[in-house]
């Protein structure tokens, strides 16, 4: 999870930072992780996940739906994953 975390706190969607306390995605980023250790994931399923947890914590008109950059976020998620399962 700490990589999720690192991740998504970099990302900063909702450009929280710095004047947000570190765990501001907390709760997302529990929701993300439950997904990933309860799905068989993929690229597109998690990027419509990511979409999905953040569109319902912060609605349409602040997150806005932001799907391209969910899928980066997605990628990097798979990919820290990957490399964390070679170790």
């Amino acid at each position: 999870m700490d990589n999720i975390t690192k991740i998504i706190n970099e990302w900063d969607t909702i450009e929280f930072f710095p004047y947000a306390p570190e765990d501001e995605y907390e709760e997302e980023i529990k929701k993300i992780s439950n997904y990933l250790n309860n799905t068989d994931v993929d690229k597109i399923s998690l990027t419509k996940k990511i979409n999905e947890v953040f569109i319902q914590a912060f609605g349409e008109d602040i997150y806005g739906g932001k799907i391209e950059e969910s899928e980066i976020i997605a990628d990097k998620i798979i990919d820290s994953i990957r490399y964390n399962n070679r170790i």
